[in-house]
């Protein structure tokens, strides 16, 4: 069963028309794939913190009004297909045009096609770099590793209906999982400031497949998609993901949410779990280097098949009863401590894009869209592949 979204955006001065929901579910295929970049371009949000030292995890305290609930009008698409190489070699030859409400910007690494003006375009650009910056501070990366290339559409959801025959979401994520260019594509919601959302929901479970993250439970996986979808990137590359925003639930034990997802048995056990697996990602992001090391490790003899029973390092407790215990004492002490675990860093710096954003008729991204279903084989009015 699908869980009901756990992260929902922030009231801010304006009065939206339902509060944002953000596909962060569990026990769903999502997008399995990949990509690489480097470089940065800012987006203006909602300024949150005073500047700190590169790299680094600190605290910010801030507070936020919440809501969630599941939205069916909330699309989110991605997928890895062999022989993207083709799809990106048709963007280089989509021409400018002139009055285009779309826009098309590269670098080496990264291309994104939007809905909105040139200057979105190089902010949306900035946000899949942003998005890999803060995947090497989590996940500790190091310096020579880069995801691999990415293409990316933000576009609107009418246009997407009309491309794709069923939500890729709901198709079967293993095959798609193959080698090539990471596919990322999600809908905007223009009517607040945090219309990239779904694409940050969408990347950000991209980049928990690469690296050592890859061979994590899936349960892993979905606690760092949280984090991603919640990120908030202020001032030229400021990163702010604040603990608060993500709505609480009473815990399971970790035999019943760590690993394999188990058969669903009601939404409420859907709900919890989503939470209890985020809550374990953020005591491997804000704990100690001991703390980081054990459930890394955990994660890393779960996903060989072992046994959690057998799986618990001495760091944790060495035994399934004691690592329980430490578990949901952190959860009871947590509500006292939420700006302890609220995450900001300053990222590295943007460079410019190598190619100055070049306008495209909503026709010329209806076709490169169709090229993408093509690959996926889930064009509207084709039998699709699940």
């Amino acid at each position: 069963m699908t869980p009901r979204a756990v992260i929902v955006a922030e009231r801010l001065e304006h009065s939206y028309d339902e509060a944002l929901s953000v596909g962060c579910t569990v026990g769903r295929s999502h997008t399995h794939s990949k990509s690489n970049a480097n470089g940065v371009l800012p987006e203006m949000q909602k300024d949150h913190a005073d500047e700190e030292p590169k790299g680094q995890l600190t605290t910010h305290p801030e507070q936020v009004d919440l809501l969630a609930r599941r939205s069916p009008s909330r699309r989110l698409v991605s997928r890895t297909c062999s022989g993207c190489a083709a799809l990106a070699a048709l963007l280089l030859l989509a021409a400018p045009a002139l009055g285009a409400e779309y826009w098309q910007i590269r670098r080496p690494d990264a291309t994104i096609i939007v809905e909105g003006d040139r200057a979105f375009a190089e902010r949306a650009l900035a946000r899949i770099v942003l998005l890999q910056e803060t995947a090497r501070l989590l996940f500790q990366w190091p310096s020579d590793f880069h995801p691999r290339r990415v293409l990316a559409f933000a576009v609107d959801e009418t246009l997407l209906r009309e491309v794709f025959a069923v939500d890729p979401i709901d198709m079967n994520a293993g095959a798609l999982a193959a080698q090539g260019l990471a596919l990322v594509v999600a809908p905007l919601r223009p009517f607040n400031r945090r219309e990239l959302e779904a694409m940050q929901h969408v990347y950000g479970r991209i980049l928990s497949l690469e690296g050592a993250t890859a061979k994590w439970p899936e349960c892993a996986k979905l606690g760092f998609g949280m984090m991603f979808t919640q990120a908030e990137y202020t001032g030229k590359s400021h990163l702010y993901i604040g603990a608060s925003r993500i709505l609480p639930w009473n815990p399971l034990t970790p035999e019943r949410f760590v690993g394999d997802e188990p058969p669903s048995r009601s939404q409420l056990d859907a709900d919890r779990r989503g939470f209890s697996c985020y809550l374990l990602d953020e005591m491997l992001v804000t704990g100690d280097s001991a703390t980081r090391a054990a459930i890394g490790e955990l994660y890393q003899a779960l996903a060989a098949g072992t046994p959690i029973q057998s799986a618990i390092p001495p760091a944790l407790g060495g035994t399934l009863q004691e690592f329980s215990r430490r578990f949901r004492t952190y959860y009871d002490l947590r509500n006292n401590r939420l700006h302890e675990l609220d995450i900001k860093a300053d990222l590295p710096l943007p460079e410019p894009a190598v190619s100055d954003a070049e306008a495209m008729p909503r026709e010329k991204v209806r076709a490169l869209l169709g090229q993408v279903c093509a690959k996926l084989a889930n064009c509207r009015g084709r039998e699709p592949t699940h």
